[in-house]
């Protein structure tokens, strides 16, 4: 999953720039600001952000202050400036806030796109993977295949947790950022009642990892969030379903519950 910010007051080029990585780069969120102060807002609202792209000329302050307030918090996000002034004194001033690259306006496509996945070290084979994943959550949960789909979160989840090579905190944010593309795209209704709470777990995921006393807390946020689509999904299908197939959902949606046979009549 990447994360971007594209800092541009112009625009026709912030919908040029918002649609290049939208078609290069795969899973990527996209946030805009139209002005440097927007920009401040957020960096400070977002948990994590991978790269922003600057106009060095935008107003309110500018992308230089915006630069500079984004390394006072963050020297890991990968910055592009984007300006169109050719000036040497400018690029220089730009080499102490470790900005990534430099590129004059009008910037071609096909650059634009070589250096975005040239600063990213953007791997189309691990993207494949992620691509392959987004299709399983989005079928499992369209196809109402409750079981399959919790059989998927445990060896998401668990498999993270019990992983011992490394911190593999970012596997279980992928798999929620995922989860939260969906919500998205059931509309903006659906998405303010669930979103808001996933991405508390992805940010306290991020920012925590994968401590023990935290595994319940994922668990129970992605099931609750599960409940809610799968009933979406439940609902809309017509009839509703035989005896069996109600009662492996009733099963599924109380994974947590002490059920009866009688509650699944």
């Amino acid at each position: 999953m990447y994360n971007f910010v594209i800092v541009e007051d112009e625009h026709i080029e912030s919908k040029s720039l918002r649609r290049m990585i939208s078609e290069h780069i795969e899973n990527a969120t996209i946030h805009e600001a139209s002005t440097g102060r927007k920009a401040i807002q957020l960096i400070d609202q977002l948990n994590h952000i991978d790269m922003i792209l600057v106009d060095i000329n935008i107003p309110l302050p500018n992308g230089r202050e915006v630069i500079e307030y984004l390394r006072r918090k963050n020297d890991q996000t990968k910055v592009i400036v984007t300006t169109a002034n050719d000036d040497f004194d400018i690029v220089r001033s730009m080499l102490s806030l470790k900005v990534d690259d430099y590129l004059l306006k009008p910037v071609k496509q096909s650059i634009m796109t070589d250096v975005i996945k040239k600063v990213l070290h953007y791997d189309e084979q691990d993207n494949q993977v992620t691509r392959e994943l987004k299709q399983k959550v989005f079928s499992l949960i369209d196809d109402g295949d409750y079981p399959a789909w919790h059989e998927l979160v445990f060896q998401t989840i668990d498999g993270a947790y019990w992983d011992k090579s490394g911190d593999r905190r970012q596997t279980v944010v992928d798999f929620l950022a995922l989860l939260d593309q969906y919500v998205t795209a059931q509309g903006d209704k659906f998405a303010a009642s669930h979103s808001a709470a996933l991405k508390g777990v992805m940010r306290d995921v991020a920012s925590r990892g994968l401590t023990e006393g935290f595994y319940y807390r994922i668990l129970r946020g992605v099931f609750t969030l599960s409940e809610a689509l799968f009933e979406r999904v439940f609902k809309s299908a017509a009839p509703q379903g035989d005896f069996i197939e109600r009662a492996r959902y009733h099963i599924e949606k109380n994974i947590f519950t002490n059920i009866t046979l009688n509650s699944c009549s």
